[in-house]
C-alpha cells in the first residue's frame, strides 16, 4: 500500500476517533451523584411546567429548579435532558419508589432530596417533581392542576375561525362589571346572550380576576350551560382547552 494511501488511512481514523469521542462526551447518560433542589421559598402551590419531548412532560412543583450533581460539575436537569446526558430512567433510579396507584397508572418516587410523582397514559407520561408531593385530584389528569373552581359568565358574542378551529367569545362577568373577548379551541354551539358555568382547573394558588387572566393561568375543564329552569346540560370538554385569551 502507498505511503500516502497509508497516511490518508490513519489520518481519516484519526478524524473517526475525535468524533466518536465527542459525540460519547456530548450525548452519553453520564453518571451521578445526586439532585439538588433548588426551592422555591415563595411558592403558593404551584405547578408550572419545565421540560418536554414528545412522550413526556415535566413539571416541576413549588421548585425553582433541579440541578443535576455529576462527578464534575453540576447541571440543570433539563439541560441535561436536552444534551442526553439524563433521561427518565437513570432520573428515576436516583430516587426509591415509595408507592404504586391506579394499577402502575400512577407511581411515587422519592428521596431525601426529592419526590417525583409519575402519571402514565396511553401515549405519553408527566412526571411532577417537587420536594415532597401530597397527590391531589387532578394532578395525575393528562393536563394537571391542584384543585377547581367554577365562574360564570354570559356569552354576548360568538365567532368561529376556520382557519384555526378557535371559537372567539366576547364574555361578561357581572360580578366585575366587566366584558372581554377571549378564544378557546372548542366545537361548542354556544348560544349568544346566554348564562354558562366555565369549570376550570388550578394549578397555582394565586391567580387574577379578570377574565382574561382566568383563562391564561388555569385550564378550561368544561362549560355547562346554566338553565333557569334547573335542567342539567353538561357539555364535557375533552382535552386542555381555553387557555388562550386575547
Amino acid at each position: 500500500m502507498p505511503k500516502k494511501q497509508i497516511f490518508g488511512t490513519i489520518l481519516i481514523l484519526v478524524i473517526l476517533s475525535f468524533i466518536c469521542i465527542y459525540i460519547y462526551n456530548n450525548y452519553k447518560v453520564e453518571s451521578t451523584t445526586k439532585l439538588i433542589a433548588n426551592n422555591n421559598n415563595e411558592c403558593k402551590n404551584e405547578l408550572v411546567e419545565y421540560y418536554k419531548t414528545d412522550k413526556e412532560t415535566y413539571y416541576l412543583y413549588c421548585l425553582n429548579d433541579v440541578v443535576v450533581d455529576y462527578t464534575d460539575r453540576t447541571l440543570e436537569l433539563n439541560k441535561a435532558m436536552a444534551a442526553r446526558q439524563m433521561d427518565k430512567e437513570n432520573l428515576l433510579k436516583l430516587v426509591s419508589k415509595k408507592y404504586t396507584l391506579n394499577d402502575g397508572k400512577i407511581n411515587y418516587y422519592q428521596n431525601d432530596e426529592l419526590g417525583i410523582l409519575e402519571c402514565i397514559f396511553d401515549d405519553k407520561i408527566n412526571y411532577i417533581i417537587g420536594t415532597s408531593i401530597e397527590y391531589k385530584e387532578g394532578m395525575c389528569d393528562e393536563f394537571p392542576y391542584l384543585s377547581m373552581f367554577t365562574k360564570n359568565y354570559i356569552v354576548l358574542d360568538v365567532s368561529k375561525s376556520k382557519s384555526n378551529y378557535m371559537t372567539y367569545l366576547t364574555l361578561k362577568d357581572n360580578e366585575l362589571d366587566e366584558v372581554s373577548t377571549i378564544s378557546i379551541n372548542s366545537e361548542y354551539d354556544f348560544v349568544e346572550d346566554t348564562e354558562y358555568a366555565f369549570k376550570f382547573g388550578k394549578y397555582k394558588d394565586i391567580i387574577g380576576n379578570s377574565i382574561k387572566d382566568i383563562f391564561e393561568e388555569n385550564i378550561l375543564l368544561g362549560v355547562e350551560k346554566v338553565d333557569l329552569n334547573l335542567e342539567d346540560n353538561i357539555l364535557q370538554a375533552n382535552g386542555e382547552i381555553g387557555i388562550k385569551a386575547e
